[in-house]
């Protein structure tokens, strides 16, 4: 099998002007496709953080995902003193992973209050 060649600079520029050429053409119809996705997220806003959720109309399915675990540490200076850090400035910079790492799960709080996202657009089979 042959090595892959590393394009030109000239073929770079020339395949840059083209797909800069397609986005300018196609913007509206992304910039329309972030507006539809918000509107359909909201859908899913009456349902159970925990269940997806499923959106039908007469030709397509689309799946909505759970709503994402999101975690925060619920006592820093809890944190600080039990690692007994100099400062709390010093502690106020911990991350969760840090947190996480030492085993204080006890000064971790978990909910589902993140964002939805489309998992798939479905086509329905004509009836």
């Amino acid at each position: 099998m042959p090595a892959l060649r590393k394009p030109t600079l000239s073929q770079l520029i020339e395949e840059f002007a083209e797909l800069d050429r397609l986005m300018k053409l196609y913007q509206p119809q992304v910039d329309r496709h972030g507006v539809v996705t918000k509107a359909l997220l909201t859908y899913g806003d009456d349902h159970q953080a925990v269940n997806q959720v499923t959106l039908d109309s007469r030709h397509h399915r689309v799946l909505l995902s759970a709503r994402k675990n999101k975690s925060r540490i619920t006592d820093k200076f809890e944190v600080f003193k039990r690692t007994g850090k100099d400062s709390y400035i010093e502690a106020s910079s911990i991350t969760l992973e840090f947190v996480r790492g030492i085993g204080f799960h006890d000064l971790i709080q978990t909910d589902r209050i993140g964002n939805r996202e489309i998992v798939s657009v479905i086509p329905l089979l004509p009836q």
